[in-house]
Parts: structure tokens; sequence; C-alpha cells
């Protein structure tokens, strides 16, 4: 499922209707207050991420993992760098290759598999 911006905008439009207010450039679209006059408190999410973690019984793991897991499942699967980059909010992809140079080494080891296997003829 992909977060659809525009969908939550309509979702925070309409819970600012009902509080009688209108959604301007100074809403915070992220609130927890009925008319989004007052911005999340950053924390949140990673305490809400504890909470759902120790529900299902999970340990040891931080919502700022997933970033990571993400990352490095993309890298795996072959996704360019400069994609990546811009879905983490990094300017430059070599931030992105500095922050998880072990997925591409890993990549790099596999690279060099391949080109160390024999060449077939016709190939």
């Amino acid at each position: 499922m992909t977060a659809d911006p525009l969908r939550h905008r309509d979702i925070v439009d309409k819970r600012c209707k009902l509080c009688g207010v209108r959604r301007t450039d100074d809403t915070h679209v992220f609130s927890l207050a009925s008319d989004h006059s007052a911005p999340m408190c950053p924390d949140y999410s990673a305490h809400r991420f504890g909470d759902i973690c120790r529900v299902a019984g999970v340990s040891g793991v931080r919502l700022h993992d997933l970033r990571h897991f993400v990352t490095t499942r993309l890298l795996a699967a072959g996704h360019d760098v400069r994609t990546i980059a811009e879905r983490l909010g990094h300017e430059r992809p070599d931030v992105t290759l500095r922050a998880y140079s072990a997925s591409v080494r890993a990549r790099d080891d596999d690279a060099a598999i391949t080109l160390g296997a024999p060449v077939k003829p016709g190939q």
C-alpha cells in the first residue's frame, strides 16, 4: 500500500472543516489536535511503533531500523542509488552509499563472483 499525500490532505481538510477551521499553509498536516492547530510531538511515531512491537512480541527493533531495512532491500533488489537517495531525502547519492556501504559491499561480492565465473563460448 502506497501512502497518498493527497488523500491524507483530504482527511486533514475534512477534520478541519468539522472543527470549523480551514486548512492553511500554517496548518500542521501531522497533528493529534482535531483542528490540526498543533504539531505532533516528533517522538510520537517512535513511541507508537514501540507500543506496536510490544503488543506483537517483537523486541530490539526501532522505528529507524525500518529505514535501514527498506534501503538494504532496495539496494539488494538492484534499484539505482539515486532513486533510493531521493526516497530517503538524501541530497546526493554518495550520502546514501556512505551510510549503507555494507549493502553495497555485499552486492560487490556478488559482482566479483559473476565476473570470476568462466566465460562460455558465445557469451
